[in-house]
């Protein structure tokens, strides 16, 4: 691959239901994950990787088990592996997904 990626205007032509993951790219055994975030995502773990959620635009809610953490535009946050987890966005956002993955892309 010889171009960049504009990662808002491949999320946009995409159309995508809120949630739907969009792989853009591998790093190594990392894939980097388009999403549209809207609405509640259900509780979920994950015990073998951790989950890297980097806020291109909006604002995307992270609910542990102790608290909420809220993840602004620019801003990343990782739930370490193991951690039970939900996102949600009430108004929208869109995120890049940062996650350990074999075999996919």
């Amino acid at each position: 691959m010889n171009n960049a990626i504009h990662l808002a205007k491949t999320l946009q032509s995409a159309q995508l239901p809120p949630w739907q993951e969009l792989p853009v790219a591998r790093i190594n055994n990392h894939l980097l994950i388009l999403i549209e975030a809207k609405g509640e995502y259900p509780w979920h773990q994950h015990d073998d990787r951790d989950d890297g959620f980097l806020v291109l635009t909006g604002c995307l809610g992270v609910e542990l088990p102790d608290g909420i953490v809220m993840v602004g535009t620019g801003e990343l946050f990782v739930v370490p592996k193991g951690v039970r987890h939900r996102t949600f966005s009430d108004d929208g956002a869109q995120v890049l997904l940062i996650e350990q993955r074999v075999g996919e892309l």
